[in-house]
């Protein structure tokens, strides 16, 4: 017994040192359950569609050339020596800045390849990498600043195409908040990395991202080098153009966004088709009015709208009918209450599309405001190089003012549209209208007024001696301004 239990010591001994150690197998670990056979199919679907997925990524990298500049300051060896002695090497160079985001092919035989905008702007040299290793130079189809979309081409047609794939643009309209989706880039210039989360809402603007279209949110991871990679959905198809992140430290703070797939799409095929995005032109300044403004003016309770400042002379605006203080609340059956939201309803429709347009208009002789509904054949947006951004704005007012009778000099010299009204000519230092930014060059054409039984007049005709009149009985007024070509709401308290 003795011997029997010496050998097999000596054999494990010998075992552990000719094999080495090695952990226990315990195959009651591995989990076959069906409760978690879902997960698991889950998992699979992901990896699945990130195999089929990943070889249309690209890897995009810029140079920006920068101009020399050390800041002011004197290269000591080019005082005594001149140009060419250490430090300056002969030439000065011009450094290149470099930049890093994503791409995805979405024609392979052409090499046609979506970014964002913000990705390629003011490159002097663009880089693709491909998912196979290749790299290329790319040139620029096109880009679209007002929605952050950009079209670049792989310069090589003879590039190689072996193991890469093309991807589908799906549609973002069917998209619905609780979707699984997948983001696929290269985050800090990690390539072809995934990250798998929900879409947390649809439809999100007034993000100050982009000057048109509404994104895509998503608690997909995305990160700095992200930008321009495709967001999937669960059918392997791309319902979105990764763009932007909410984050007050430049990272994931679970909160992301994407251009939907259907306007990158609009856009990519209008720049290879006409080189240019057009898109639709109502030809009018907007200013938004809030409750307490549609209180004062008499609309109806609760009621929030752009109010039209100016109709550009022979727009679409104008042949339509619409008029200068309008106020528009609806386009095309939906709701059109800040600027942002009129922008999106005009600008992501094509010229010689109608719009329908909901606005109140007030009645001259009731005073009251009527809703009425205006067809308007969109005109083409004058210049695609400029921000459409529209000026507007809107201060506190208050007394201590100086007017003078409108007369043509002061139209000519001032740019004043309006033909009647009263003249700001001067402020009052430290004055309540000081205080509350009026200046010289503002023209009040209305005057509103409330009594106690809240009954409104207008003043329409305001000349100086009208609105000192005006002034002299009420604590409170309500004004309709014009300043530098734009009309706004104002209210003035004693």
């Amino acid at each position: 017994m003795i011997k029997a239990t010496t050998l097999f010591l000596s054999f494990m001994f010998l075992s552990s040192h000719l094999f080495g150690y090695q952990f226990p197998t315990n195959q009651r670990s591995k989990i076959n359950s069906s409760k978690v056979s879902g997960i698991k199919a889950l998992s699979n679907g992901l990896s699945e569609i990130a195999s089929k997925t990943s070889p249309a990524l690209v890897f995009v990298s810029i140079a920006k050339k920068v101009s020399y500049n050390n800041g002011g300051t004197i290269n000591p060896f080019e005082f005594w020596f001149g140009p060419g002695t250490p430090g300056n090497q002969g030439q000065r160079r011009k450094p290149k800045k470099s930049g890093l985001g994503s791409g995805f092919i979405v024609d392979l035989n052409k090499g046609y390849i979506i970014t964002n905008n913000h990705v390629v702007d003011g490159a002097d040299e663009i880089e693709l990498k491909l998912s196979n290793g290749s790299k290329y130079a790319g040139k620029i189809i096109g880009r679209d600043k007002n929605t952050d979309v950009a079209l670049v081409q792989i310069k090589n047609n003879k590039f190689n195409r072996k193991g890469l794939t093309q991807l589908t643009l799906g549609d973002s309209n069917k998209l619905k908040a609780g979707e699984f989706v997948v983001a696929l880039g290269a985050p800090f210039g990690l390539e072809a990395s995934l990250s798998f989360g929900v879409v947390s809402a649809t439809g999100r603007g007034n993000l100050k991202i982009t000057e048109l279209g509404n994104f895509i949110q998503t608690d997909a991871a995305i990160n700095p080098g992200n930008s321009g990679g495709p967001l999937i959905n669960m059918d392997g198809e791309v319902i979105g153009v990764n763009t932007a992140i909410y984050s007050q430290a430049g990272g994931y703070n679970g909160i992301g966004f994407a251009v939907p797939s259907n306007l990158a799409k609009s856009v990519a095929e209008q720049l290879i088709n006409k080189g240019k995005v057009s898109r639709g032109y109502l030809g009018v300044l907007l200013s938004e009015i809030d409750e307490e403004d549609a209180e004062d003016l008499g609309l109806p309770t609760g009621t929030k709208g752009t109010l039209i400042s100016n109709v550009v002379e022979g727009s679409a605006a104008d042949k339509s009918g619409l008029k200068s203080n309008d106020i528009i609340i609806k386009v095309d059956n939906k709701k059109a209450t800040t600027r942002k939201e009129v922008q999106n309803a005009i600008g992501l429709k094509s010229p010689g599309q109608s719009a329908s347009v909901v606005v109140y208009r007030r009645n001259t002789f009731s005073r009251s405001y009527q809703q009425k509904t205006i067809k308007v054949t969109l005109g083409d947006y004058p210049n695609e190089n400029q921000s459409i951004a529209e000026i507007s704005g809107k201060g506190e007012h208050g007394f201590g003012l100086t007017l003078r009778n409108l007369t043509n000099d002061l139209r000519r010299k001032y740019n004043i549209i309006s033909k009647k009204g009263s003249f700001v000519a001067d402020v009052q230092p430290n004055s309540p209208a000081d205080r509350a930014g009026l200046q010289r060059g503002t023209v009040i054409t209305t005057v509103i007024t409330q009594n106690s039984k809240g009954q409104r007049k207008y003043l329409d005709d305001v000349t100086p001696r009208k609105f000192k009149n005006v002034a002299n009985k009420n604590n409170k007024l309500t004004l309709q301004i014009e300043f530098q070509g734009m009309k706004y709401v104002q209210r003035l308290r004693k």
